[in-house]
């Protein structure tokens, strides 16, 4: 399933041949089209094979089998990763390799379902490839016309005229998130006053930054390229625990300033956190305006809340990580939230946000330092596992890439020293290509800060800040570069 079903199942057993198998997108997808479309018919065979007729329907009742949502989620992952990474459709068809893993060919009638899912979708440049690939395919294979043939020329048809009818519109504006900035200096640190902005900010996502930084074929402008060249590696040895097994750290972006603390998970504690969320895992959920939501397609994984108090943790390895995480961060747990466990499987994927958690609508009050309730100041971020193909964490509009590093976590401020959200840290979990990711989530709440990491409102500081961002960010080739500095500086000229 979409966001988890099948991976969660098969992360036992990865490094075996049926994870390898698995690993791969269009095999996921020709797996669940067999057992929610072709083994439905089994009653035409029951007769000869009653104990395996016998063994599906237990399956069933006990809904182990994917159902019709499945197919049509896994199908939607299919399209999503055409549109992220520019996977042909005949590339899914003949299973060519990809991240290295290569996979099955699929049937015409797992081709079919990807026509009519596209179509149902509406994304007719999707339908109109799988068609004409359903239409090689029973050329080359020399394969027998199947009953769905009129409805696939109908279809067809049909995305080709829409297509042609929407090449107009393809120039259209992406999608916008709306802030209240109100009052607000400025989350790139660029001081701004309020009769300098207006009373409401558009803050739009650059789609096409979003999926060249996917892709990994951003390429870093000079100015960027010359701080990053300054970035350090360190042993981290400043608290007792430390002292006797030092972190690794890793900076690995100068604004925001991002770290990566190596090997910080052992192989034994990931088993056992994993252990633990199998079996509490459920669809993810998307806040707005600080309370949950509901399921949306913008975040497809399951996850799990692990707390220090369960009882199938007896060695507590829970409470020995987030610990580790304390010393690694300097940060006070207090009343944080508890670790959640995601795992994004075919095309599992987390759009563009922030982790702030408060709604940014609060920050539109004179004073939205006092405001804060319960925001969260930091992230960390864990990955549990290898990701084959796809699945880095990319920050829009500071243009800095994560791969997932086995066992390892990163680290950023979601807050300014002066209590205001840093805009910059808007970041997405791009599509899973090839295999299975599971990351933790840990945040650490604001208001268990005052003593590990106090406001600092002074102006000097700001400024400094405020000039340091500026001279980093604001031209290059005689060029604005995109992003909330520049647009703040626009928005004050």
């Amino acid at each position: 399933r979409e966001g988890g079903r099948e991976g969660g199942r098969e992360g036992g057993r990865e490094g075996g041949r049926e994870g390898a198998y698995l690993k791969y997108p269009g095999n996921q997808f020709s797996l669940i089209h067999r057992f929610s479309k072709v083994w439905t018919r089994l009653d035409d065979v029951a007769d000869n094979y009653c104990d395996l007729m016998t063994y599906y329907q237990e399956c069933q009742f006990e809904d182990l089998l994917p159902d019709e949502d499945d197919i049509i989620k896994s199908a939607t992952a299919i399209h999503r990763l055409q549109d992220m990474y520019g996977v042909t459709a005949a590339h899914f068809s003949g299973g060519l390799p990809l991240g290295g893993i290569g996979g099955m060919k699929l049937s015409v009638g797992a081709l079919y379902t990807l026509l009519s899912g596209a179509h149902s979708d509406k994304q007719w440049q999707a339908c109109v490839d799988w068609g004409m690939e359903i239409i090689r395919v029973i050329s080359i294979r020399e394969a027998a016309m199947f009953e769905e043939q009129a409805e696939l020329v109908v279809k067809l048809e049909e995305c080709q005229v829409k297509l042609q009818e929407s090449k107009p519109d393809k120039e259209k504006s992406s999608p916008s998130i709306k802030y209240l900035p109100k009052a607000y200096p400025g989350a790139d640190h660029i001081l701004v006053s309020e009769q300098e902005l207006d009373d409401t900010v558009v803050y739009k996502v650059d789609e096409v930054q979003y999926k060249s930084l996917c892709r990994n074929k951003h390429p870093l402008p000079p100015n960027i390229r010359k701080h990053q060249d300054l970035l350090l590696c360190s042993y981290k040895s400043n608290t007792p625990r430390t002292r006797l097994a030092p972190l690794k750290v890793e900076e690995l972006w100068a604004s925001p300033r991002i770290l990566m603390f190596h090997d910080i998970v052992s192989e034994e504690e990931s088993g056992v956190i994993l252990g633990l969320a199998k079996p509490r895992l459920k669809r993810s959920q998307v806040e707005r305006g600080g309370v949950a939501g509901g399921i949306e397609e913008g975040r497809v994984s399951k996850i799990s809340w692990v707390t220090e108090q369960l009882e199938e943790d007896p060695g507590h390895v829970v409470r020995r990580l987030n610990r580790r995480l304390e010393d690694a961060t300097e940060l006070s747990l207090g009343d944080s939230e508890s670790l959640q466990v995601n795992n994004y499987g075919i095309g599992g994927m987390f759009n563009p946000h922030f982790d702030i958690s408060v709604p940014l609508t609060q920050y539109q009050h004179s004073d939205p330092r006092f405001n804060i309730q319960g925001a969260r100041i930091a992230t960390v971020l864990m990955y549990l596992g290898e990701v084959e193909a796809g699945g880095a964490t990319v920050f829009i509009d500071s243009a800095a890439r994560v791969e997932p590093v086995k066992n390892s976590a990163v680290f950023w401020y979601n807050l300014l020293p002066n209590g205001l959200p840093d805009l910059t840290t808007q970041h997405a979990g791009c599509p899973v290509l090839v295999g299975n990711k599971w990351v933790i989530n840990k945040w650490f709440d604001s208001m268990d800060q005052a003593f590990t990491r106090p406001c600092d409102l002074e102006k000097e500081r700001r400024e400094k800040e405020a000039k340091l961002y500026n001279g980093q960010y604001s031209k290059y080739d005689g060029k604005s570069l995109k992003g909330p500095g520049q647009r703040y500086l626009s928005a004050k000229e």
